[in-house]
């Protein structure tokens, strides 16, 4: 019996990994080895002003990434995102073949 999981962790997961097709968008890696670049879904966090306490907030910026394009990537290294320089701040792998990384903007390229 084919299971949830292994629907994802299959060729399905491809379609939305797909740069020119799909969801994805491609990201490029440095530090402990680099450049390394690998294609991921990017939620870019946005400043929100809060009404009731009169300060900005800014929502962390996700990157969802295939976990086996994952490997060799770790805390601190940097990743250039649309002309953009972030840094990972934390990563989570879920168990379904994917890896979300929170970044944080470290500067423009």
């Amino acid at each position: 019996m084919t299971t949830l999981k292994d629907l994802i962790e299959g060729a399905d997961l491809d379609l939305f990994m797909d740069s020119e097709s799909g969801f994805a968008i491609e990201a490029t890696f440095n530090g402990t080895f680099g450049p390394y670049t690998i294609k991921g879904i990017f939620d870019k966090g946005e400043p929100v002003f809060n009404d009731h306490s009169g300060q900005v907030e800014v929502e962390t910026s996700v990157l969802i990434v295939k976990e086996k394009d994952f490997l060799q990537v770790k805390n601190h290294d940097t990743v250039t995102i649309e002309n953009v320089i972030y840094k990972v701040e934390t990563f989570d792998h879920d168990g379904t073949g994917l890896t979300t990384l929170a970044l944080y903007k470290d500067r423009e390229n």
